[in-house]
């Protein structure tokens, strides 16, 4: 991944979902770990959804506790692999398309 595509606040925040990816253990990162990396970095993702007015706090929770779901190999290890779903976007990032 070419870090200079992205914003200093976005690298930052895959640097921090890595890193949660290691503390829980886990062999991958992905959605859950990068969405709890947004919110705790600087990246305005909770000023955006607040003005949407949706409830962070939940939004927060929620993928907090889905980060749970990824399967831990038990030992610490340096090694963490970006999952799959997340590497297409990161590789393609123009290729997103919102419906």
């Amino acid at each position: 991944m070419n870090d200079s595509n992205y914003s200093p606040s976005l690298v930052s925040a895959l640097k921090i979902a890595r890193g949660m990816a290691l503390q829980d253990k886990h062999n991958t990162f992905g959605v859950s770990h990068l969405v709890m990396a947004m919110f705790a970095e600087n990246t305005g993702l909770k000023e955006i959804l607040s003005s949407m007015q949706k409830d962070v706090g939940y939004i927060m929770e929620w993928f907090d506790t889905h980060r749970e779901m990824y399967r831990s190999s038990g030992t610490s290890t340096e090694e963490v692999d970006l999952m799959k779903n997340c590497q297409r976007f990161w590789m393609n990032p123009n290729g997103l398309k919102l419906n």
